[in-house]
């Protein structure tokens, strides 16, 4: 219950900080080898609720994402940690944590 509450109050956190996000992503019609650029208001509520519940306080910035040639997609997810270092973890569409560091 107590993680359900965690993720539910950090979702809405993201939410809130999103709409005073000024950045926009690229729209260039090629997409870069790394994927596309997305908003965060773009990222699956799944997506953002586990990493909210894994990772609090810390903050996502310039998420991408990847369409595979098999027709899968997958969300690169950059993030600063509240000590200043950076981390990326790649996510399946239903929040399935596929890799990252």
């Amino acid at each position: 219950m107590r993680r359900i509450w965690m993720a539910a109050l950090l979702t809405a956190w993201l939410a809130c900080g999103c709409s005073s996000n000024n950045t926009t992503p690229t729209t260039s019609p090629a997409a870069s080898s790394d994927g596309r650029a997305i908003s965060q208001s773009d990222i699956p509520s799944a997506i953002v609720a586990a990493f909210a519940a894994e990772h609090p306080y810390d903050k996502i910035h310039d998420p991408r994402e990847v369409s595979d040639s098999d027709g899968t997609t997958r969300y690169i997810i950059p993030y600063t940690r509240p000590d200043g270092s950076e981390g990326s973890l790649t996510y399946a569409p239903t929040g399935e944590v596929l890799g990252g560091y």
